[in-house]
């Protein structure tokens, strides 16, 4: 019984080690590539967003590196960092997180920008919860801020919090953001004011792109690869019609033009693995723009990636429409035949309209990644009036086609069975 009684007291005994144990943090090495050399080397998890890992804690913090490099607040860095991977001692059970001071100013500074372009301040960046350095004597609690940081006056009463409201409303108006943009690395500082990135004027994107620092030759190689692939299957399908074209007639005819102009599009891709990717989408250290014009070899190959891909796409228009009259209406070679010059003029030029209305409107550009010299790599407007709405016209209606087709089949199918049906309860 002696023992019994004993028991719970034992097992209370033994848990309080394993409690503090557990309470007690452990501070790691930081992992994270931003973070890298911002001021302290250690962090601990789980952190104030609950990512139990520097893993998850990374990928979500790089989503903010455009904002950091624009430099809107010279401080952004090192809030994101001690956010996300909250500094750690040795000697301090807590994990030290950002002062509420230094967020508030990253907010002003930097939530304008956001807002120019449809974005406004994250929840997982709010600085109500965060500690105020004004109250780390009171409270005991550090947080981490620059030297530089204004220590805030005590709200009176001190049960207030500062509101969330008002700051809001100046992070909105133009007239009092003070956003000290500025063109830092990896984006290059250029002399003409028409460059923009981000709204920053006088900048320009790197010649290659930051993910590809390490792995150019490997972009080389895999476009050269493919570029080579499709130009042998597309020039093979080419030749094979060249050879006797009388034998191929509508509606298969339009195969051919498609390899025609997908065999050009490969071309331009040749070129762009020959000769080089600075060659064709760089000047000097950073990527052509608009604003700069373009060099021969540049247009060269926005000639025929832009202009022979516009028409492969309308050429499939063409052969879903051709397809449709043979199949589903029943029309002959010969009745299509006589149509085949509004085919050839809807399927060059159109195209040929797009490129002299992207010409005129000077919206070639270098791709940092590619080395092409297309349409859109540094403007998103470009991009999606140039390149994506047409080429999402030419799809909804070669789809379109494809759809009655089928429907049409679908009824002679049913017609048929119905008259064989019909005939064999006569029978």
């Amino acid at each position: 019984m002696g023992t019994l009684q004993l028991l719970p007291i034992i097992l209370i005994f033994s848990t309080v080690p394993q409690i503090f144990s557990q309470s007690h943090k452990t501070c790691e090495p930081i992992t994270i590539p931003l973070c890298k050399g911002v001021g302290y080397n250690l962090t601990s998890f789980p952190n104030s967003l609950d990512h139990e890992k520097q893993e998850d804690a990374g990928l979500e913090v790089h989503q903010f590196y455009p904002l950091v490099e624009v430099g809107c607040y010279k401080h952004l860095k090192f809030f994101l960092c001690t956010l996300y991977a909250p500094l750690c001692q040795e000697n301090y059970d807590l994990s030290i997180q950002p002062c509420m001071e230094m967020c508030l100013e990253a907010k002003k500074r930097c939530s304008p920008l956001m807002h120019k372009y449809g974005f406004r301040w994250p929840e997982t960046l709010s600085c109500d919860k965060l500690p105020k350095l004004s109250d780390q004597r009171t409270t005991g609690v550090l947080c981490a801020a620059p030297p530089d940081t204004e220590i805030a006056a005590p709200a009176q009463p001190p049960t207030l919090v500062v509101p969330e409201v008002g700051i809001s409303f100046q992070d909105y108006s133009e007239e009092s953001s003070a956003c000290r943009c500025r063109c830092s690395s990896p984006f290059r500082p250029v002399p003409i004011a028409r460059s923009m990135v981000w709204n920053v004027s006088g900048c320009a994107y790197p010649c290659y792109a930051s993910s590809l620092k390490d792995n150019k030759q490997l972009m080389t190689n895999w476009m050269a690869t493919w570029s080579i692939i499709c130009f042998v299957l597309s020039a093979f399908t080419f030749l094979t019609f060249l050879i006797e074209t009388d034998r191929f007639q509508y509606p298969e005819r339009p195969i051919f033009m498609l390899a025609f102009c997908q065999m050009m599009v490969a071309v331009g891709f040749i070129i762009r693995v020959v000769v080089g990717h600075e060659e064709i989408a760089c000047d000097s250290y950073r990527v052509k723009g608009a604003e700069d014009g373009n060099g021969s070899l540049c247009f060269l190959v926005f000639l025929l990636t832009y202009f022979f891909g516009m028409s492969a796409s309308v050429w499939r228009v063409v052969l879903s429409l051709t397809w449709v009259l043979a199949a589903a209406s029943k029309w002959s070679s010969e009745a299509i035949a006589p149509y085949s010059r509004y085919f050839h003029i809807v399927g060059w030029l159109i195209p040929a309209g797009q490129t002299i209305l992207v010409v005129v409107l000077n919206s070639i550009d270098g791709d940092p990644v590619t080395g092409l010299c297309y349409v859109g790599n540094t403007d998103a407007s470009s991009l999606r009036t140039l390149v994506l709405a047409p080429l999402v016209l030419y799809f909804s209606l070669g789809v379109l086609f494809l759809a009655i087709g089928f429907f049409n089949l679908w009824s002679i199918r049913n017609e048929v069975n119905y008259c064989q049906i019909i005939k064999s309860h006569k029978i």
